[in-house]
């Protein structure tokens, strides 16, 4: 009985039981975010690892031999990639200074006025307790055209077509009154926006391989538009999360079968040797 290639099953097992733990705290994570604002779903795949090859094979030569394929063993499972997906959710509702970009871009907010920037598809805004900027819910500051979007001391405030800041909102609404534009929203889109990496709640950040960051105006070139008072909705598919995690519970089963006919094996050969 080849003890070494049981040994060697159950090694292979642990690097795919490690590999399908890793598969199903992400899928956890992204549906605990279901119904989180703007949250973008975390998506994997799984690399078949081949490494242990027997025989390299060879080309016949005619009538006199035959051909042999290479005769190779996978070493197990690991995952291969994991990314951001950045399709786009559906809109809901939100408040007066609520947004949501439509297509590609993404709001930029800021602790510190511009110096630090972060990156987010959570469009829920509101004013600060100075009644100065914009903020979001962790207290950054949405960032406009000019820098920190200001409210240069207006209270009724509304966002107008493609993220103009509008005063006199309430009255311009009802068509009573002329609105005042006090500032342009401004997005920011980059070569590579799956290389993101999360941040903190729905934030952002830079990283070596998310490419050069570009910033404009909403509905500008391939940026998208940004639709008044709405918020964009994690973009997770319930269904198709619980459908992979039933998937991956299946092949832990599979997996499971194997170290536990192996480990019978070597405990057989353990029991013969001590006699």
């Amino acid at each position: 009985m080849d003890t070494v290639g049981l040994l060697d099953i159950i090694r292979r097992s642990k690097n795919a039981m490690s590999a399908f733990n890793q598969s199903l705290r992400i899928s956890t994570n992204n549906s605990a975010n279901m119904a989180t604002t703007g949250y973008k779903a975390l998506k994997q795949s799984f690399k078949t690892v081949f490494n242990d090859v027997v025989n390299e094979g060879f080309q016949g030569s005619g009538l006199t031999s035959g051909e042999l394929n290479p005769i190779q063993f996978g070493s197990g499972v690991t995952l291969g990639s994991i990314s951001l997906d950045f399709a786009q959710g559906a809109l809901g509702e939100g408040g007066a200074l609520d947004c949501a970009v439509s297509g590609r871009g993404l709001f930029m907010v800021s602790p510190d006025g511009g110096t630090t920037v972060y990156y987010t598809r959570n469009g829920s805004f509101h004013v600060d307790t100075t009644g100065q900027y914009i903020i979001d819910g962790s207290g950054n500051m949405l960032m406009g055209d000019g820098g920190p979007l200001s409210t240069g001391g207006n209270t009724d405030l509304g966002w107008g077509p493609n993220g103009v800041l509008l005063s006199n909102y309430s009255l311009y609404k009802a068509g009573q009154e002329e609105a005042a534009q006090i500032g342009q929203l401004a997005l920011a889109d980059f070569t590579n926006v799956e290389g993101l990496t999360q941040y903190d709640g729905s934030l952002l950040k830079e990283s070596v391989v998310s490419g050069t960051r570009s910033t404009g105006a909403p509905g500008d070139g391939a940026f998208g538009t940004v639709e008044p008072q709405s918020l964009e909705k994690s973009n997770v598919f319930y269904t198709g999360e619980t459908i992979d995690a039933i998937e991956v519970q299946r092949a832990m089963s599979a997996v499971l079968s194997a170290i536990k006919i192996a480990s019978d094996q070597i405990s057989q050969v353990i029991n013969k040797l001590l006699g």
